[in-house]
């Protein structure tokens, strides 16, 4: 009878052994429970500050974009006025010769030198004196 008291006594001593180190398995999984926990709120905070960047962000393309299409737009009108005051100044100038009836400038603000019938003269085929009329006619339209 001692023997099986010895016996028992060993076997509650075994099994309050295991119940300790599954305290302990139990401990670190809560440990490392709280750890995930604390990771996840982390990672929800950075995944909300990422969609309020992302919404910042899709409101500056459309604001940069805006803006190009202002800019090409604005600049497209200024340099239509530029181009129909041009033309006016150059024909106060040009009073006796009509080789030269239109003063076109491209997007680029190059100016072009067409005919009556719309004929794109050469850069070189203009003297450089109706060139510098032509020149003096930017100037004022400026």
């Amino acid at each position: 009878m001692e023997q099986d008291f010895a016996d028992a006594n060993r076997a509650i001593g075994d099994l309050e052994n295991e119940v300790e180190q599954q305290r302990g398995k139990v401990i670190g999984k809560q440990a490392d429970a709280e750890k995930a926990m604390t990771e996840l709120a982390e990672l929800e905070r950075r995944y909300r500050l990422a969609e309020k960047s992302e919404g910042k962000l899709s409101i500056a393309v459309g604001l940069r974009e805006t803006l190009e299409n202002f800019r090409q737009k604005s600049r497209a009108a200024r340099r239509q006025e530029i181009e129909i005051a041009v033309n006016r100044h150059f024909r106060s100038l040009m009073t006796g010769h009509r080789m030269i009836d239109r003063i076109t400038i491209d997007e680029d603000f190059v100016m072009r030198f067409h005919d009556a019938d719309g004929v794109e003269f050469g850069q070189l085929t203009v003297s450089h004196g109706m060139r510098q009329l032509a020149v003096t006619a930017l100037l004022w339209a400026l």
